[in-house]
């Protein structure tokens, strides 16, 4: 027998033929790890919802349980709903805790509108706390009724009564929520624009010529529409509200003779150019005094930024301490100014 160095030497470099060909048998398991035939792990695609509607009750998400027996509602929805009176019921409701939960009663043949379809449904109500994300439970009474088959894969559910079926995904349900009404006051004020408008713009289609044209006395609102404008009450008016600060007085310094001191208040001067006649010495105050907050006589009065709109951070080390640095060298150009 060769030795070790040797024998590895001469099957590299080809001089000695292994002859000897061994198949090794491996089991199931290892073959399908070999031959990637395990399936690829996915993630959890979440619990299944679907929007439905009950009456005037909009619901965005009613969740899909499979692991219930029985449909759940809070008794806070049943409150807002005509759906029938709440019969007594014997059924006493085990929950994930193991804990037991007697229902105040049941609710039979509620009519659920989702989509298209609307189908009936029994509901046991309980006396607690609405979750505003999933406000009842569609358990499996509900899905049998529906047809309801779930792909977990795909995330989708698919419902199908008679000839018909409807099919929802689960990633469009949580990104487009079912009922947006969000936008009501918009929406009415829009249209409340929109007519009357469309009522007095007889002579121009350019809204900006109209408005400067025009007085705002001149246009009478319909009956309607001061009605909706009444209806959209508000709790607190909204009043600005400026602080008035006491202004100290400035001290004047004498100027050159080619400039003067000019007044937008009493208590305001600006340095002008003294050539300036009275007529422009006017139309410039009236422009001063419109941007008369972006003219700072105190450090009070600049305002800066706001940190709504930029803010710089420095990143520091912990445990450091602030220091102050002389200056050592300063730029000829900045020494002369």
């Amino acid at each position: 027998m060769p030795t070790y160095a040797k024998f590895l030497k001469e099957i590299l470099t080809k001089k000695r033929v292994v002859d000897v060909v061994e198949t090794i048998s491996l089991p199931e398991s290892c073959s399908a790890i070999i031959q990637n035939k395990l399936p690829t792990k996915l993630k959890d695609p979440g619990s299944f919802s679907i929007p439905c509607a009950i009456g005037e009750l909009v619901i965005d998400k009613a969740l899909c349980d499979l692991g219930a027996s029985v449909s759940v509602m809070p008794f806070s929805i049943l409150q807002r709903l005509n759906v029938g009176e709440l019969k007594p019921t014997q059924v006493s409701l085990q929950l994930a805790d193991r804990s037991v939960k007697l229902p105040l009663g049941k609710v039979e043949d509620v009519p659920m509108r989702i989509g298209k379809f609307f189908i009936p449904v029994d509901f046991v109500v309980l006396e607690m706390e609405e979750d505003p994300n999933v406000p009842i439970i569609l358990g499996r009474p509900f899905l049998a009724t529906a047809g309801a088959i779930i792909d977990v894969r795909g995330g989708r559910l698919s419902l199908s009564v008679g000839d018909e079926k409807i099919e929802f995904q689960l990633n469009q349900i949580m990104r487009c929520p079912f009922h947006m009404d969000d936008c009501k006051i918009i929406d009415i004020l829009d249209e409340i624009i929109n007519e009357s408008m469309s009522m007095h713009m007889h002579s121009t289609n350019d809204v900006l010529e109209y408005v400067l044209v025009h007085d705002s006395n001149e246009c009478n609102y319909t009956m309607e529409t001061q009605d909706m404008l009444l209806a959209m009450d508000c709790e607190e008016p909204l009043v600005s509200v400026e602080t008035t600060k006491e202004v100290s007085k400035l001290e004047l310094k004498p100027l050159p003779s080619t400039l003067k001191y000019a007044y937008l208040d009493d208590a305001s001067p600006v340095i002008v150019n003294a050539k300036l006649n009275d007529e422009e010495l006017s139309k410039l105050l009236k422009v001063l005094r419109k941007y008369k907050k972006a003219i700072g006589y105190n450090i009070g009065d600049l305002k800066g930024i706001s940190p709504d709109f930029c803010m710089h951070r420095i990143v520091l080390e912990e445990g450091h301490k602030p220091s102050i640095e002389p200056q050592r060298r300063l730029n000829p150009n900045m020494r002369e100014v």
